[in-house]
C-alpha cells in the first residue's frame, strides 16, 4: 500500500513539475492543525510533530480522490503520527508515503456524510427497540431542545447527532490514545462495519451520563468529552460479540 502511494505521489509530482510554491497552503493548513489539536482535549498529551502533519496533509491532498474536511483529517492523522514515527529515510526524502497511505486508507474505511446519517438512524432505531429506557432518557432533553430552538428535523435525526459525532472519525478525538488504538485494532481485525454496533454500545455504557444531563447540548458535549476517560478494559463491551467469537476460535 505504501509503495503504491509512493509511486502515485512520484507520478503526480512529475506531472506537476514538483510541488510548486505551497508555502501559503502550508501556512493555512498549519493554522488549522494548531487550532484543532489545541481545541481537542483528547490530543493534548500527544507528542505530535505539527510540521510533519502539515506536510503529510498537503501531499495527501495531491493524490486523494476524496477531500473530507481538513479538521477531520487532522484528527485522524494526529494519533497515527504520534504512534508511527516518520523514519529518517522518509523524513530526508520528504515523501511521507507511509503516512499518506495510512491516512487515505483509513479515510476510505470511514462512512461519508450520507452513510453516517443512515448509520446513525439505524443506531437510534436499535436503541429504541433494545434499550427503551436509555432511549427515553435521551429523548426528553432532545425534545425540549427541539421545541426551544424550533427545530424541524425528526427526533431520530436529532438524536442521531450523538452517533454522527463518533462516526466522523471512528472515535479519534473522542477516546484517549490508548483506547483509540485498541478500538481501531478491533475494527481492523473484525471489520469496520463493527463501528455502528460500537456506537450503540457506547450509548449504553454512558447511560449514567445521559441521566445526569439536563439539556440536549449537555448530551452533545458529553458525547465529545466523557468517552475520553474510558480505558481499553472498559471498552470491551463495545466489541463483546467479536470477543466471544475470538474466544470460541481459541484466539
Amino acid at each position: 500500500v505504501r509503495d503504491r502511494y509512493r509511486q502515485l505521489l512520484t507520478r503526480t509530482m512529475q506531472k506537476r513539475g514538483g510541488e510548486g510554491d505551497v508555502s501559503a497552503q502550508k501556512e493555512a493548513v498549519l493554522r488549522v492543525v494548531s487550532e484543532v489539536i489545541a481545541g481537542n482535549k483528547a490530543m493534548h498529551k500527544l507528542d505530535v510533530p505539527l510540521q510533519q502533519i502539515v506536510t503529510i496533509l498537503v501531499k495527501a491532498s495531491l493524490v486523494a480522490q476524496k477531500h473530507p474536511r481538513l479538521e477531520r483529517q487532522v484528527i485522524l492523522l494526529a494519533p497515527l503520527c504520534s504512534v508511527f514515527r516518520v523514519s529518517a529515510q522518509e523524513s530526508e526524502g520528504a515523501s511521507f508515503a507511509t503516512h499518506v497511505a495510512m491516512l487515505l486508507e483509513l479515510q476510505e474505511q470511514l462512512p461519508d456524510l450520507s452513510t453516517s446519517h443512515a448509520m446513525s438512524l439505524r443506531v437510534v432505531k436499535k436503541l429504541q427497540s433494545d434499550h427503551p429506557h436509555i432511549f427515553n432518557v435521551l429523548k426528553r432533553p432532545c425534545l425540549s431542545y427541539m421545541e426551544r430552538k424550533s427545530r424541524k428535523e425528526t427526533l431520530e435525526v436529532a438524536m442521531g447527532a450523538i452517533v454522527r459525532i463518533w462516526l466522523q472519525t471512528a472515535f479519534a478525538g473522542i477516546f484517549n490514545i490508548h483506547s483509540l488504538l485498541w478500538a481501531w485494532d478491533q475494527m481492523i481485525v473484525w471489520g469496520w462495519d463493527r463501528l455502528e454496533g460500537a456506537c450503540l454500545e457506547l450509548i449504553v455504557i454512558m447511560e449514567a451520563t445521559w441521566e445526569r444531563a439536563t439539556d440536549w447540548e449537555e448530551c452533545l458535549t458529553a458525547a465529545l468529552e466523557s468517552p475520553r476517560t474510558l480505558t481499553p478494559h472498559a471498552l470491551r463491551k463495545l466489541f463483546a460479540e467479536e470477543g466471544r467469537a475470538a474466544a470460541a476460535a481459541g484466539v
